[in-house]
C-alpha cells in the first residue's frame, strides 16, 4: 500500500523510516542516487518498504534537477544529491509523523 493513509502508530513510523534507511543505502551502494522519495513514490507492506518510480535515478555525481517539489527546500541546492537522499526521508518521517499526530488532537 502506498504511505500516508494507513499508518497509525510511531513504531510503524520509524520501521519505515528504517527500512527506507536501508533502501536508500542499498540503492547508493550500486552507484545510484537522485531518488523521488515521497510518500507517493513508497509502497509499503507492513514489514518492508519499497521505492517505486525510480526513473529520476542516476549515476552518483551527475548533476540533475529535482523531481520532488512537495519536498523541496531552496537550501538543499548547496548539497549533493547522496546528501539530499536521506534529507527526503528526513521528509517523509515528518509527513508521516504529522499525519499520525493529527489523530490525536
Amino acid at each position: 500500500m502506498l504511505l500516508g493513509n494507513s499508518i497509525n502508530n510511531l513504531k510503524e513510523i520509524l520501521n519505515i523510516v528504517i527500512s527506507l534507511i536501508d533502501q536508500v543505502s542499498i540503492i547508493h551502494g550500486f552507484g545510484f542516487e537522485n531518488i523521488d522519495i515521497s510518500a507517493n513514490n513508497i509502497v509499503w507492506d507492513g514489514k518492508k518498504t519499497y521505492l517505486i518510480d525510480l526513473d529520476s535515478l542516476h549515476p552518483k555525481g551527475q548533476i540533475s534537477y529535482n523531481k520532488t517539489i512537495g519536498f523541496w527546500i531552496n537550501n538543499m541546492k548547496k548539497n549533493s544529491n547522496y546528501i539530499r537522499d536521506y534529507q527526503r526521508i528526513f521528509f517523509v518521517f515528518s509527513f508521516l509523523f504529522a499525519n499520525q499526530n493529527m489523530f490525536f488532537l
